[in-house]
């Protein structure tokens, strides 16, 4: 999943040449070009922008679309807002791409699917990168809608809120964070991810994870696991709290698809 998505902005003219709500227009062309950029044959759309003076410039109505896919699966990501931390200095954002200090995601919806040849529609939203320098990021709100053709379910994880912080080794980041889901209470999350390599190491504990007839039905359709496993996972009802981890790398994973 694409939580930090990267903006920048550059060649902002100065204050003294354009008005203010040219000025805004500019930052929201630059926002949207350099998005396109980062992700070619994706649609890109960027509502509006507006430098804060002393605070940075808010981005509004982003969203991420593939044009190549079915209808009902075009839209990937829609962000209502993104805040970024950085100087509103008019000389410093007019000399080049402003020097962000931190990014702040509120209510972003992430749409994913799996294909019946078992592809994710997100994909192109995992993108290599070359820099291992690491800001913090903060993700408010968030939403994932999961369909899974498969199987023809559709699966909800609300109220999706994480941090990322740079870690004292370079190229990590610290995750803190967490959220709902349709089959438990809540679900805290910790660990470390390196955007860069895409590696992870997480952990977390689920509370009140609801064993009902649906969840039970599932679970023999998303994992593999053994018949007399199934058998007794079916006659589970209840709430349990449970601890889990996870290691691994997003790229492996959508290799093993």
């Amino acid at each position: 999943m694409r939580w930090a998505v990267p903006v920048t902005v550059a060649g902002v003219l100065a204050a003294g040449m354009i008005g203010l709500n040219q000025l805004d227009d500019v930052i929201r062309t630059k926002v949207q070009a350099h998005l396109m950029n980062e992700f070619p044959g994706l649609i890109v759309k960027v509502k509006g922008a507006r430098l804060v003076k002393g605070e940075g410039i808010v981005v509004q109505g982003v969203s991420l679309s593939d044009p190549q896919l079915p209808d009902a699966f075009q839209q990937l990501i829609s962000i209502d807002e993104i805040r970024l931390e950085c100087s509103t200095n008019l000389t410093k954002l007019a000399s080049g791409i402003p020097q962000i200090t931190a990014v702040y995601i509120r209510r972003p919806i992430v749409s994913a699917a799996c294909r019946d040849d078992g592809r994710w529609t997100t994909n192109d939203l995992f993108v290599t990168r070359n820099s291992s320098k690491v800001i913090p990021v903060t993700i408010e709100d968030g939403e994932l809608k999961i369909k899974d053709t498969r199987i023809k379910q559709q699966f909800f994880i609300r109220e999706v809120d994480l941090t990322f912080m740079p870690d004292e080794e370079d190229g990590w980041a610290i995750i803190n964070g967490s959220l709902a889901g349709e089959f438990f209470v809540k679900a805290a999350i910790e660990g470390r991810f390196a955007p860069g390599s895409q590696h992870f190491d997480v952990s977390g504990r689920i509370t009140a994870l609801d064993c009902s007839e649906r969840l039970t039905a599932l679970l023999p359709q998303v994992l593999p696991l053994p018949q007399d496993t199934c058998d007794v996972v079916a006659g589970v009802r209840g709430n349990v709290d449970l601890k889990w981890q996870a290691q691994g790398s997003l790229r492996q994973l959508r290799q093993t698809e």
